[in-house]
């Protein structure tokens, strides 16, 4: 468990979870400023829980899953994330590599520049059961939710901009 870190101006990811990670609780981080994201989980990482933590300004996805399992990523400020163009929040599978039991609620999640063409959660094909909920999308100029053809079993439901 990992509680009221403070992660600022990394040069790669804020946090690197990957390559076969199991139980991992992070609550109330503040992780911003980075040159990629700020949370990357992946390479079959699994039961990972983010709680209460900003995540901001990071110039890539505040979060990225790829090849994640069993993650909740629940109360959080993600936030202005994404410097270059079509990026933004939450990016749940990456292309080709499956995602399963990702749970994305209570969240919220934007980008303060009008300018940005950013995506508050991009869900892509292979991700597997992914439940978004009762999120609060800010000032999302692409899509507040882009979810792919070919998620299977989506749960999405009471979502706002």
């Amino acid at each position: 468990m990992v509680d009221h870190c403070i992660i600022r101006d990394n040069v790669s990811y804020g946090i690197e979870l990957a390559t076969n990670i199991r139980e991992v609780n992070l609550d109330g981080c503040l992780i911003e400023d980075g040159s990629a994201e700020g949370i990357f989980i992946g390479r079959d990482a699994a039961n990972v829980t983010i709680r209460n933590s900003q995540i901001r300004m990071n110039n890539s996805w505040g979060v990225r899953l790829a090849e994640a399992h069993n993650v909740i990523v629940s109360g959080c400020e993600i936030l202005d994330n994404g410097a270059v163009g079509g990026v933004g929040g939450i990016w749940v599978g990456d292309f080709v590599t499956g995602c399963e039991n990702v749970n994305i609620n209570n969240n919220v999640i934007g980008n303060h520049d009008t300018l940005d063409q950013d995506i508050g959660v991009k869900v892509d094909a292979g991700a597997i059961d992914p439940m978004i909920y009762d999120n609060q999308f800010v000032l999302v100029q692409t899509d507040a939710l882009d979810v792919a053809a070919g998620v299977k079993f989506p749960r999405i439901s009471g979502n706002r901009t």
